[in-house]
């Protein structure tokens, strides 16, 4: 159903797959000593944690399972990568589902809202895409971005707002 999701990790894939092995689990002081191997785990859980969530039609982002495997083995956050596009391309109807947040810092104050399959695979796109962009910036810093990887972070908005000005700047020109 969601090509977005499944084209946004499909993205990740294939930068996991230009990316040589020492290069996702090394920590970068341009991250806050946390490598492209956290960000990608910590992508992957969301998801898993929505499409987790969906059984019992209740989420909470905070209480996902960390599993440091995906932060240490390109090839293991690839499987759950196919996982996840299998699992979302058979998502056909939205349903509502409850959304367990906790935004305090000193005591447990959970609060429940209502939302929805839909928005909430939005919510994991917009996510995932903001950690793109880190990860962007940890590539230049180690000199490691290649041309395949130019929209990595960059909102679809922002692409089309920049394919709109090219064109509508050609069109001025001529």
């Amino acid at each position: 159903m969601d090509n977005a999701c499944i084209h946004n990790l499909k993205q990740i894939e294939g930068l996991l797959l230009e990316l040589p092995d020492e290069f996702y689990s090394k920590k970068l002081a341009i991250l806050d000593n946390q490598s492209i191997g956290s960000h990608t785990r910590h992508v992957l859980e969301f998801y898993l944690c929505l499409l987790k969530g969906l059984k019992l039609k209740s989420i909470s982002y905070d209480a996902r399972e960390r599993d440091l495997g995906l932060e240490l083995s390109k090839d293991k956050a690839m499987r759950v990568i196919d996982i996840l596009c299998a699992e979302i391309a058979g998502i056909y109807d939205d349903i509502p589902i409850e959304l367990i947040s906790d935004h305090s810092e000193n005591k447990l104050e959970n609060i429940t809202l209502k939302t929805s399959l839909y928005r909430e695979l939005r919510y994991n796109l917009e996510h995932s895409v903001h950690h793109l962009a880190l990860i962007k910036i940890a590539l230049k810093e180690m000199g490691f971005l290649s041309e395949s990887m130019a929209t990595l972070g960059v909102a679809s908005s922002t692409l089309r707002y920049r394919d709109q000005n090219i064109s509508h700047q050609l069109h001025e020109a001529e």
